[in-house]
């Protein structure tokens, strides 16, 4: 069975609400020019294909954001529904976008506004790490505080994907 053709349980709906999110992060840190943000949506040995690019992705977004504070006044990108794949520890989505981009136009001048649209095709990866606190240093008090002190760390939810007002 195809899956896209599988049954969706309510683990399924959480796992594609988290990608929904990974995908809102992913534009919404480019529209804010907030490159943690945009970071988040991607591991760190992650490849981002723009077709005029292709490599590690936060090298990608380092070397786009100076790209968008000097060229561009205003960006932002409407995504539309994604559809959504998922397949044991990985996933696959398209969704659907446009993106509006003011630029920035020389003193007196009227700015260009660009408009383009596309598809978003994805494929995400869950990795698990597991941790274990050997029976021999169990006993070792700083060793067991470090290790609850790193799960909890690893097991933090992301910060809102929303900045804070100031």
């Amino acid at each position: 069975m195809h899956p896209l053709e599988r049954p969706i349980d309510e683990k399924g709906a959480l796992e594609m609400l988290a990608i929904q999110q990974c995908l809102g992060r992913a534009v919404l840190g480019n529209d804010l020019l907030d490159a943690a943000m945009w970071k988040s949506a991607y591991w760190p040995d992650a490849t981002e294909d723009h077709g005029w690019y292709v490599g590690n992705a936060h090298r990608f977004i380092d070397e786009t954001m100076g790209m968008l504070e000097r060229d561009m006044d205003t960006t932002w990108h409407a995504l539309g529904v994604p559809v959504i794949a998922v397949d044991g520890d990985e996933a696959r989505s398209i969704a659907c976008f446009t993106a509006y981009v003011r630029m920035k136009g020389a003193q007196g001048a009227v700015p260009d506004d660009l408009i383009s649209g596309g598809r978003y095709i994805d494929r995400l990866n869950r990795f698990v790490a597991m941790k274990v606190l050997s029976t021999a240093n169990a006993g070792d008090v700083e060793r067991r505080r470090r290790f609850v002190q790193e799960a909890q760390a690893a097991s933090a939810p992301m910060p809102p994907p929303f900045p804070s007002e100031s």
